[in-house]
């Protein structure tokens, strides 16, 4: 089956190990992207779920492939829906004013007549966060913004706890 790719290649001002702290982290990634998925043990497996526009999908999340911080490749197998599997592997060269990102997205539509459903999902309005893929994360990794952007920022503010930039959030730990 001929797969939907998407790819970025961005050169960032940060360390290797910088970028690898914010692409590994697949669970923030997806947090701020607003894609609401949810996770639990079923039979020793860990098992996603999500709804996106009233459409619920689950899938099996097998294990992270990785070698921190140069690489790493995430896999889901969905049980239904248009997409059957999506693949996403990050790879981190080191460069001598940073670190050259390179992230990759293959998308394996269920069947060809569901590809266009497929093209729809990363190239229709909705597709925005897929398609910006790597650069969603650069000002995260050149330290401009909050390393976190999410409610919690609020939520910490009134007890006056500040969250750090990224650079001084992995210089505190």
């Amino acid at each position: 089956m001929r797969t939907v790719d998407l790819r970025w290649v961005r050169e960032v001002a940060a360390s290797p190990a910088e970028v690898w702290a914010v692409m590994s982290d697949t669970d923030a990634f997806n947090r701020r992207a607003g894609f609401g998925f949810r996770f639990e043990r079923v039979d020793g497996k860990l098992m996603g779920e999500s709804s996106v526009a009233g459409v619920r999908s689950t899938w099996d999340e097998h294990p992270m492939d990785f070698v921190a911080p140069q690489w790493f490749r995430s896999r889901r197998r969905f049980h239904q829906g248009p997409v059957a599997e999506v693949c996403a592997e990050c790879a981190i060269v080191p460069q001598s004013q940073g670190s050259q990102l390179d992230y990759r997205v293959k998308l394996t539509p269920r069947s060809a007549w569901l590809r266009p459903a497929v093209d729809l999902m990363v190239w229709g309005p909705k597709g925005r966060v897929l398609r910006q893929g790597g650069r969603f994360f650069v000002p995260y990794m050149s330290g401009n913004p909050r390393f976190d952007n999410t409610k919690t920022v609020d939520a910490l503010k009134p007890h006056g706890i500040e969250v750090p930039k990224v650079r001084n959030y992995f210089a505190n730990l």
